[in-house]
């Protein structure tokens, strides 16, 4: 890490992202935000798998759980509030919402351990490449940024 990565952002993320740990290991994580770190989750699997953003460095799982963190590589943004998330998640195709039934730690212990994709080759026989479908799309309320059009 250089001092540079230091911003009021990174240490709202941060900070952010380990206290909805801490709310998800305390049981008081909404469902919705649990679905939305899944998501993520899915969408950077590599990532997870490391333990890190390859680009970066976040620790995972935590950015999946800071609300306001954006994907380096514009794959998600910010979380949606519920009402949002329960219109966003219609448009997933079945086999990513099969993965939001369940609670993350769950989830995301079944992922690491279930799915058999190459950091290297980025190649995975278990979850689909989907993240083109949700980045540009109208329907997600998001802009090709991957950003909440509310947030804006």
């Amino acid at each position: 890490m250089k001092l540079s990565d230091i911003t009021t952002y990174n240490t709202l993320n941060f900070l952010q992202g380990y206290y909805n740990t801490a709310k998800h290991y305390l049981d008081t994580l909404p469902q919705h935000i649990q679905e939305q770190a899944i998501h993520r989750a899915v969408l950077c699997s590599d990532c997870l798998k490391l333990g890190k953003c390859k680009v970066c460095k976040c620790s995972t799982p935590a950015m999946f759980l800071a609300p306001n963190k954006h994907d380096s590589m514009n794959k998600w943004g910010a979380m949606l509030e519920k009402e949002e998330w329960d219109i966003f998640k219609e448009t997933l195709p079945e086999d990513v919402k099969s993965y939001l039934h369940g609670g993350f730690a769950e989830v995301l212990s079944n992922f690491k351990d279930d799915t058999t994709e190459s950091i290297e080759t980025g190649v995975s026989t278990t979850v689909p490449d989907v993240s083109s479908e949700f980045v540009n799309s109208e329907s997600t309320g998001q802009t090709e940024e991957g950003i909440s059009k509310e947030a804006l």
